[in-house]
């Protein structure tokens, strides 16, 4: 009974007369309290009275209704409202001709009462649920009022509905946007709604710019109402000319809020198809800021330019490359659009995830000016990525997009304010430092203005030290090149950052911010603050001596300055009670400029070093006055204050050598007394130190002292009643005391001989209570005494576990500055040919293997050992094991690494740093590779030769046992690589090397799997030189032989070709030959494979043009070839191998050169990764290889190989003209090729601006049900085509599923925006489809059964289930009687059927066809 003609047919049978109903309903009316099912009645009652109204076309008194109503009002809450509104529109319009007052009458009441917010609410409100209420109380009157087709207004309502904006529940916004502002705005006259909300906003905006987009959106279609095909739009608005609304537009696409900036491109759409029709000029604009503007007359032109726009900033949001780099080339027709809109692009763009992306939009970044401190920060955080300086040409180009950029002035200063803002990674902190360093600005800038900023660039965290040096010489050169008004203040606050003191002075003496200070002058009024300020620190030392070698005016100032020092420091010295530390600072100042004027060649820096050598004993004084006073120093005090102390003592003349036995007797006292706290066993050890120098024989004052020392050291104690409370000095100092006894004892042993035994118990304690500062000293004292420790019996130590416990500590200093020292002592110690006599083969090779295991996280210990070896002139069985690891060494470095490894080789090799070698703290994998070839090339053994190529053989066949491929620049692929250049290379030491079983190697593996291409050049270079010097003659034999290890046809053309081309060349042929070998290649000319007949067509032209004696036979075929190639000069086939350089240049013999094996081949064979190499090391070392080469003339490779092979230096040029790892030119490939996935103007709907996660509008009844499908790749699919078509639910079998990332790297999120429901197999998914029919819906199988319908012949239902089936049994025969109807897609292949994935696309886009679109 759904009409109403049935209900009243149905109460007319009961013979119910209005009377009843009306005695009926006021009995409801009257009762205090009512509760639903009361309400429920009474709207039924209500229902009557109106549907025989509307019957009989009449209308009746509702007063006691609308009080009934009122009062309902009063008492609504969430359980009854549902009821009340019903009630209250039927009430409404049972008098229409009273609608409009009544409704006016309660509308006022209700709005006027409401409490609405005044200002943005910060907390959650209790009154918001009031709010919700009313207002749906008010959309149930604004209903009646609608369906009455009548018009009210409020005069007297002043309450500020807008105000309900400011309400922080999105819940009660939302419905108040999209419910009751739709209806106040058409049946409320004289309120305009609309123009309060829009003032609303633009008060709004100010502090809440999200809030505000939010709102448009869900009033765009008011506010930016569509137009027709006629240019017709329900409603005016010209919102789109408003500057406020294209700021707003502006700050939101600005947002890092994705939904935000989503709205905004939504809203922006919309405005910009309203100017269209508009038909009006209009510009926005903000404190003469032009932030839009749109001429009618260029109408298309606008609208093209910023559909592009769209196309651009959309496409940016995604995370597929191949969609967002093609849309990228948009920015450059974007260009007058305007930068602040570029901006928005640009602050997606330099934070997408794809480096690629990044890089191509900071490339169109730097094309753009930008001047504020945020967009300066974007930018620069995009380059703060170590990817992007992984290509050198991408990164050379990069550095001259930023050098332009940097030579504007106002992006200069942005950039260099918000550097120190950055936590940079050292590579791209030296990039962009060496840009600063290069630029040259037209007009200098005043230093003050970046002085404050340049501190703080120099103070920047850097571990890495030449890049740190790098950058400092970089800034200093900024700072030359491009500023001026330095004064001498400024030049000494910021000389010591740049610790000059650390470089050549080669490289000193051309930097110009040095050349700078030389030419620095003092003004007169200036000299005595000047003087003052370069003596108060000794960080200023070297400020203050450069001054001074360039400015002989006023020295005599500074040498007053020094006597004063010197005289309070005397002063302090005979004072009996007071701070010795008064003239701390003066003692460390005066030490430091005896140091650093030692060895100066300066007239000036000589008489200071004189002057202060001369008062020295003043200086010794007041070390003897610290150490017996009660003053207790820092522990860096402590090395500030005798660091260089050795230096200046050596220097001293007798006069002081009664101070120095005095400060050596004191020492020794305080060493042994039991009271004396660690801080001064501490301080007495290492003057002790000071005092014992390396020629300890010159002075016999001190020399009748030290034979006690190491017993003394040995026995101490340290008191119990320590008086540093501090835990961790004590520590600390503990740790320095045995640091500085080992130190001790090793220089003793230098000069005196000691009792092993003594030095072994010694060693012993120490190695208990030590630091790892001790580890180094314990392994070099060890190493002393290691010989007597390995003959002499009656000493008990035990060496396998000494090395065990020093080798556990060494890894546990992997990240301590100690780690380097030790494992070199530790390597010098297992490499001990005394020790390799001595002790188990098995425990040398284990340290040997962890030391090479270890080489790819840290390779300095791996260093320590190749150079090692390197110095032996035999081989042991062990170490030939040893050095056949290390020259299979190749790891695949991470590619930061591989970046900063670059990096430093080019700091090393610019003649601009100049850095001293120490600064270059670890050695690069070519040098250990180069030191392990040099060690190869010593070895002259045949036998050994032989076992070194088992070992690679063996290695490979053990790694390839089970492999079927590998990838280019793999672990894999680089062992497999290295041992084949060996192979070459050991051919070249000796021939005798490749015999039959290396061949048969080569052979079965070049035949067993497909190979890179320098692994594939490698091995038929072997297999070449095999067979040439077997003098194999090239016949059908051989072509079987090839053909019988399967080695791949293009491979057997090289093998040929080199041999033909080789037997050519020396004239060592036959004609059989050169016709077999023309013939095999011509017989593939016409071939099915394209590659195959080129590769044979180009090697037979070359050897045709070869031989002198042209063959008449195969003039015709080679000048059609020759043609041919003419015709196809441009085919990238066809210049491949017009430029591979082992088609047309390569000589198996000539090429036998250990540069062209181990730098060219790789290069050229486009094998390598981007690696850099310092060449002058790379060339020394070949040097010292190709020396090692022995000549044996007896050789016929070597004797062969002499007469004809070609130098380094030939190779060069192929080296230099060789790209490594070009980018291939996207752009050349992407024209026209724009993804247009952004189509703005078509399809656009309303975003939810309040909820984002409410499932979108269904269109259609189609359910996909998908229980039976059990793998996750095809249920992410088939999520994913299900939110693209819409269908209105999707059946899995679990919903775990939709967390598993198989599923999700299919479903790219579409579970979110579908309704997914759990089904499973079984009988729970029979009881779902016998459900879903009682519902009305026709049950449809993808299956092929024996009464399926053709797809293309069915006709979908409205209200379809669809169910597929499981991926190999499809659909159970327990459920097809079920079906309504089993459908299959036409078939005329061969396979049975399709992807369960794509059958279901299809059957869903053909539903959506018929019923949807």
């Amino acid at each position: 009974m759904d009409s109403s003609d049935e209900i009243l047919s149905f109460l007319d049978l009961l013979d119910l007369d209005e009377e009843l109903i009306d005695k009926r309903l006021n009995s409801i009316m009257l009762r205090i309290n009512h509760s639903n099912d009361h309400l429920k009645n009474a709207l039924q009652l209500l229902q009557y009275k109106h549907l025989i109204n509307t019957r009989e076309d009449s209308e009746c008194e509702n007063k006691r209704e609308c009080d009934f109503v009122v009062q309902l009002i009063q008492n609504a809450h969430d359980e009854n409202l549902k009821y009340i509104c019903k009630i209250l529109k039927i009430v409404l319009r049972l008098n229409p001709s009273t609608i409009v007052s009544k409704s006016e009458h309660i509308l006022q009441q209700i709005l006027s009462n409401m409490a609405l917010p005044d200002k943005p609410e910060t907390e959650f409100n209790d009154n918001n649920k009031n709010i919700i209420l009313n207002l749906e109380i008010t959309n149930s009157i604004l209903d009646a009022v609608i369906s009455s087709n009548e018009k009210i207004s409020l005069l007297f309502l002043t309450n500020p509905l807008e105000n309900i904006l400011y309400c922080n529940n999105d819940k009660v916004k939302f419905y108040f946007l999209t419910s009751t502002v739709p209806k106040l705005f058409e049946c409320i006259l004289g309120y305009r709604i609309l123009d309060r909300i829009w003032d609303h906003i633009t008060i709004l905006q100010l502090n809440n710019n999200e809030a505000c987009l939010k709102i448009m959106s869900c009033l765009s279609d008011y506010y930016l109402p569509s137009f027709d095909a006629q240019g017709n739009a329900k409603f005016e608005s010209v919102i789109a000319m408003k500057s406020e609304f294209w700021s707003m537009i502006l700050l939101g696409l600005n947002s890092n809020d994705t939904s935000i900036r989503r709205i905004a491109i939504y809203l922006g759409k919309r405005a910009i198809d309203n100017l269209m029709f508009l038909k009006m000029d209009f510009r926005a604009s903000n404190d003469d800021f032009i932030i839009f503007f749109w001429e009618h007359k260029n109408a298309i032109t606008h609208k093209k330019n910023w559909e592009n726009y769209f196309i651009l900033i959309e496409s940016l949001e995604e995370t597929q490359s191949n969609i967002v780099l093609p849309s990228i080339q948009l920015f450059d027709s974007l260009k007058h659009i305007g930068n602040h809109w570029l901006n928005c692009c640009f602050n997606i763009g330099l934070k997408h995830d794809n480096t690629e992306v990044r890089l191509r939009c900071i490339e169109n970044r730097l094309k753009v000016k930008f001047c504020s401190r945020n967009e300066a920060i974007t930018l620069l955080e995009a380059l703060n990525d170590l990817n992007i300086y992984h290509n050198s040409k991408e990164y050379r180009l990069l550095k001259e997009s930023i050098s332009k950029c940097l030579l504007d002035s106002d992006c200069l200063e942005s950039v260099i304010n918000v550097i120190p803002n950055i936590k940079w990674s050292p590579v791209p902190l030296y990039h962009l430092s060496y840009v600063l360093g290069e630029i040259k600005l037209q007009n200098p800038v005043n230093f003050r203005i970046f002085c404050d900023k340049i501190k703080e660039i120099l103070k920047l965290h850097c571990t890495n030290i030449p890049i740190r040096k790098a950058v400092y010489i970089n800034i200093s050169h900024f700072i030359a090149n491009n500023c001026y008004g330095i004064d001498w203040e400024s030049y000494g606050n910021i000389y010591p950052l740049f610790h000059f003191e650390l470089f050549e002075n080669q490289s000193l003496n051309t930097n110009p911010f040095i050349l700078l200070v030389n030419t620095m002058s003092v003004e007169k009024d200036e000299e005595h603050d000047f003087f003052k300020f370069i003596t108060k620190s000794y960080e200023n030392i070297d400020f203050a001596l450069l001054y001074l070698k360039q400015n002989d005016k006023n020295r005599d100032i500074f040498i007053e300055e020094i006597a004063s020092k010197l005289k309070n420091v005397g002063e302090v010295i005979s004072r009996q009670y007071c701070d010795k530390l008064e003239c701390f600072r003066d003692v460390i100042y005066l030490i430091n400029i005896h140091t650093k004027t030692l060895k100066d060649e300066n007239s000036f820096m000589k008489t200071l070093n004189m002057m202060i050598s001369k008062e020295y004993s003043v200086i010794l004084h007041y070390i003897l006055e610290l150490l017996m006073s009660d003053v207790v120093l820092s522990i860096e005090e402590l090395k500030v204050l005798l660091k260089d102390q050795t230096i200046m003592i050596y220097n001293t003349d007798n006069n002081c050598a009664h101070i120095l036995l005095h400060l050596f007797k004191s020492s020794i006292l305080l060493l042994n007394d039991e009271n004396t706290n660690i801080f001064k066993k501490a301080f007495s050890l290492t003057v002790i130190d000071c005092l014992v120098f390396e020629n300890l024989a010159n002075n016999s004052v001190l020399l009748n002292h030290v034979d006690n020392i190491l017993t003394e050291v040995e026995i101490v104690k340290f008191g119990e009643m320590d008086t540093i409370n501090n835990a961790e000095n004590v520590s600390k100092f503990k740790n320095i005391f045995h640091e500085e006894s080992c130190i001790l004892i090793y220089k003793i042993m230098n000069k005196k001989i000691l009792n092993v035994k003594t030095i072994v118990k010694y060693v012993e304690k120490v190695i208990d209570c030590g630091g790892y500062g001790c580890l180094k000293w314990i392994l070099k004292i060890i190493k002393k005494v290691l010989k007597k420790l390995l003959n002499d019996d009656t000493i008990q130590f035990d060496i396998p576990q000494f090395l065990n416990r020093s080798w556990k500590e060494i890894e546990e200093l992997k990240s301590n500055s100690q780690y380097t020292p030790c494992i070199e002592e530790f390597v010098n110690i297992i490499t001990d040919d005394d020790l390799l006599m001595k002790l188990s083969n098995n425990i040398i090779v284990f340290y040997c293997s962890k030391i090479i295991e270890y080489g790819p996280a840290r390779n300095i210990s791996l260093y320590f050992l190749t150079r090692q070896l390197n110095k032996k002139e035999i081989l042991t069985s062990e170490l030939v094991y040893v050095i056949c690891e290390i020259l299979l060494y190749n790891p695949v470095l991470k590619k930061d690494q591989r970046t900063i490894e670059n990096i430093e080789i080019d700091i090393k090799n610019n003649g601009k740093f100049k850095l001293k070698d120490k600064s270059f703290r670890n050695h690069h994998n070519y040098e250990i590779q180069y030191l392990a070839l040099s060690t190869l090339s010593k070895i002259n053994d045949l036998e050994t030769l032989k076992i070194i190529i088992n070992i690679f053989m063996n290695k490979m066949n053990e790694v390839f046992k089970n492999k079927v491929r590998y990838h280019g620049n793999s672990q894999t692929h680089r062992l497999i690589a290295t041992a084949l250049q060996n192979t070459l290379f050991i051919a070249l030491l000796d021939s005798r090397t490749i015999d039959d079983g290396a061949m048969d190697w080569c052979l079965k593996l070049l035949g067993k799997l497909p190979h890179q291409a320098s692994v594939k050049i490698y091995l038929e270079w072997h297999i070449s030189l095999c067979l040439y010097l077997k003098k194999i003659i090239l016949n059908e034999d051989l072509q079987k032989l090839l053909g019988s290890y399967n080695i791949p046809i293009s491979s057997q053309f090289m093998i040929l070709y080199w041999l033909m081309k080789r037997k050519l060349s020396t004239k060592r042929f036959v004609n059989d030959e050169y016709d077999f070998v023309m013939d095999t290649l011509l017989s593939h000319t016409m071939g099915q494979m394209f590659n195959t007949r080129l590769h044979a067509q180009y090697l037979a032209a070359d050897l045709y043009r070869r031989n002198e004696i042209h063959a008449a036979k195969y003039e015709y075929t080679i000048r059609v070839i020759e043609k041919t190639f003419a015709e196809s000069k441009r085919d990238k086939n066809f210049l491949k191998l017009k430029n591979d350089y082992f088609v047309n240049n390569f000589d198996i013999i000539n090429n036998l050169t250990p540069y062209f094996i181990y730098e060219c081949s790789s290069k050229l064979s486009d094998a390598t990764l981007n690696e850099v190499k310092d060449l002058e090391t790379v060339k020394h070392q070949l040097n010292v290889i190709n020396e090692n080469i022995k000549i044996d003339m007896g050789d016929d490779l070597k004797t062969e190989w002499l007469r004809g092979h070609a130098s380094d230096e030939e190779f060069e040029e192929y080296e230099r003209i060789c790209v490594l790892n070009q980018r291939e030119d996207y752009s050349k490939e992407c024209v026209g090729t724009i993804q247009k996935k952004y189509i703005p103007w078509k399809n656009m709907s309303d975003v939810n601006s309040y909820d984002h996660s409410k499932k979108k509008e269904i269109i259609g009844d189609l359910i996909v049900v998908a229980s039976l499908v059990d793998k996750l790749p095809n249920l992410g699919g088939m999520a994913r085509t299900s939110e693209v078509f819409g269908v209105r639910s999707y059946v899995v079998g679990s919903l775990r599923h939709l967390q598993d990332k198989q599923f999700q790297g299919l479903s790219v999120s579409a579970e979110r925006w579908i309704d997914v429901e759990e089904v499973r197999p079984g009988q729970p998914l029979k009881e779902f489809l016998a459900n879903k029919k009682s519902e009305g819906y026709s049950v449809v199988a993808a299956e092929q059964t024996s009464t399926s319908v053709k797809l293309e012949s069915f006709k979908f239902p409205k209200k379809t289930v669809l169910l597929l089936g499981h991926e190999k049994e499809g659909v159970p025969c327990d459920l097809l009687p079920l079906m309504d109807q089993c459908v299959e897609i036409p078939q005329r292949g061969v396979v049975r059927s399709l992807n369960v994935h794509v059958a279901a696309a299809i059957f869903v886009w053909e539903y959506t066809r018929q019923n949807v679109l």
